[in-house]
């Protein structure tokens, strides 16, 4: 075996340890990757054209983001931060635990709400900091703001990863039966959507948790 083949892998692991240019790392790691095995740089140029082409859907989430630049130009942060100040009881782990509900259902239904570009920067984040300085007041640490984006971008992640399977006819159902089925086990849909549901609950049980443990620092915090 010419395990000088791997020098993509030691590459990319290098060059997002020292925090380069993904999609340069991804170019170089590739084309050396190439090289090794014997291939043209010029024929390793067309692959990754062509390979570019056939699958530039994958892009389409940039779409959204000068859209999401220009209403934030024009005062979408604001406006929701405003309306939260009106909101008095509703509190940054309220906001977060309902945007969890409502993300994983819209999944198990496949109806396509939420994301980190679509909602999490420009609606969820702003509306949720908001809430956060009107429970403590304005003296947020760089800290402090750092850790509700990050709660923020988490309970995303957690209902789309936990709840994307609850359909059964999702693309990640049908890759589960396929890869169970090749490998000799006797597998439904059902049978995967079932156990995704009973996840999907869990999680929520979780975050239900964890985030009235977050308000009950919010309220020791408003007291001092």
């Amino acid at each position: 075996m010419n395990w000088f083949i791997l020098i993509g892998i030691v590459i990319i692991v290098l060059g997002f340890s020292l925090k380069l240019d993904t999609m340069a790392v991804l170019i170089v790691a590739a084309l050396s990757t190439a090289l090794v095995a014997g291939i043209h740089w010029q024929e390793a140029l067309i692959l990754l054209g062509e390979n570019f082409v056939k699958n530039r859907l994958v892009t389409i989430f940039l779409i959204p983001i000068p859209m999401i630049a220009m209403v934030e130009r024009f005062g979408l942060r604001q406006q929701a931060q405003h309306l939260i100040s009106k909101l008095k009881g509703l509190t940054a782990p309220i906001l977060l635990y309902t945007y969890v509900v409502i993300r994983e259902v819209s999944l198990a239904f496949q109806i396509p709400l939420g994301g980190h570009v679509q909602f999490i920067r420009p609606l969820i984040y702003p509306m949720t900091e908001a809430a956060v300085r009107e429970k403590c007041g304005e003296d947020l640490s760089d800290e402090e703001v750092d850790a509700i984006k990050g709660k923020c971008a988490a309970v995303e992640n957690i209902a789309n990863f936990y709840s994307q399977n609850i359909f059964v006819g999702s693309s990640g159902v049908l890759l589960i039966i396929s890869t169970l089925t090749e490998a000799g086990y006797d597998v439904a849909a059902t049978d995967v959507a079932n156990t995704a549901l009973t996840v999907g609950i869990a999680s929520l049980i979780v975050v239900a948790l964890y985030m009235a443990y977050w308000q009950q620092g919010l309220n020791r915090k408003g007291r001092k």
